[in-house]
């Protein structure tokens, strides 16, 4: 948590706890997000959105306010992923922490629209997909599109590999659609998903038939029945 003008961030043991979870507004401005895991049943508890607007390698320039806002329930958990719209807007994605309304190992969104330093004006979680249960790995990569929709590579424990997407109002888990793909068992874990210059999804995914790097692309339709994926092993295992 943030003390005085003392940042102490505490419980980083374990690093499945942080993702992609810091990242620079439309201003350049550092922001990231983390869970405060050691004081669970503390004051302290829950997930927080830390900022800093200017002079940020001084201390006392950095705030934080929490996201999870739900009375004490604690829902922003592991994996957590941050990303921004074109004017500031930021987008949170995780795994639900397990005592949000019994939906607990769904993949979940929430969002903040304005007066961000206010946790009143964090939306309740959308979830979405489950993990599922096991020891395999989970992933997921967000990008904000040209138009501020969100796009999403998820794979959940054993597969299969998702592409997800909502144009607005993303909060309302009813804005959000998608297919899967069938990559082969396994295959799709740790995906980074980017845009090329045209809007059109590439991703980075791990290929665990090949014990590879795959590159996965759309060309056309990505976003209906009949999406035109190709896929290639940019390295194979020798």
């Amino acid at each position: 948590g943030l003390v005085g003008s003392e940042m102490c961030i505490r419980d980083r043991y374990n690093t499945d706890y942080s993702y992609q979870n810091f990242a620079l507004d439309h201003l350049g401005r550092p922001r990231f997000v983390y869970e405060d895991r050691a004081n669970s049943a503390g004051a302290h508890a829950g997930a927080y959105y830390v900022f800093c607007d200017g002079n940020c390698t001084q201390p006392g320039t950095w705030s934080e306010t929490r996201i999870d806002i739900s009375g004490d329930t604690v829902y922003v958990d592991e994996h957590t992923a941050l990303a921004f719209t074109s004017d500031g807007r930021p987008r949170v994605f995780a795994r639900d922490g397990g005592t949000f309304e019994d939906l607990s190992s769904k993949l979940i969104y929430v969002e903040c629209n304005a007066n961000c330093d206010d946790s009143a004006n964090w939306s309740l979680p959308a979830h979405l997909l489950s993990t599922n249960s096991g020891s395999s790995i989970y992933s997921w990569s967000p990008v904000i599109d040209e138009n501020d929709g969100v796009r999403l590579s998820f794979t959940p424990r054993g597969g299969p590999f998702y592409y997800l997407w909502c144009h607005a109002d993303c909060a309302q888990p009813e804005n959000w659609d998608g297919y899967s793909l069938d990559l082969g068992s396994g295959s799709g874990d740790y995906s980074a998903l980017v845009l090329d210059q045209y809007g059109r999804p590439r991703v980075a995914y791990r290929d665990l038939n090949n014990y590879s790097l795959a590159y996965l692309w759309c060309d056309g339709l990505c976003e209906s029945l009949n999406p035109q994926w190709q896929v290639t092993l940019a390295e194979d295992s020798s």
